[in-house]
């Protein structure tokens, strides 16, 4: 990582910016632009949040869902219900196929 400040950074209108300085926390990462703070602490702070206020994304995905059926069914019609699709080779040579459903 090229190191610049954060200055240059908004200058050069990028999200994030190196300075090879750890945070308070120890944190030796780029940091986000907007605001200064660890990338590395920001993704903490958000798995815990997450974490603590399960109840709410679960309410507030049922609540999307109820409010976006067009959408899901057009992404079901397009894409059916396989989200990843891999083939790997056998030993004999022949293709398997490893899918994750929804």
């Amino acid at each position: 990582m090229n190191i610049i400040s954060r200055k240059e950074a908004k200058e050069l209108g990028l999200k994030t910016y190196f300075t090879g300085k750890s945070c308070k926390h120890g944190h030796i990462c780029e940091h986000r632009t907007d605001h200064g703070n660890c990338v590395k602490c920001g993704r903490m702070a958000n798995s815990l949040w997450r974490k603590n206020n399960d109840s709410y994304n679960k309410e507030r995905l049922k609540k999307w869902k109820k409010e976006n059926k067009k959408h899901i069914a057009e992404y079901v019609r397009l894409y059916g219900t396989i989200l990843h699709r891999r083939y790997r080779s056998t030993p004999t040579g022949q293709l398997r196929t490893v899918c994750r459903t929804v």
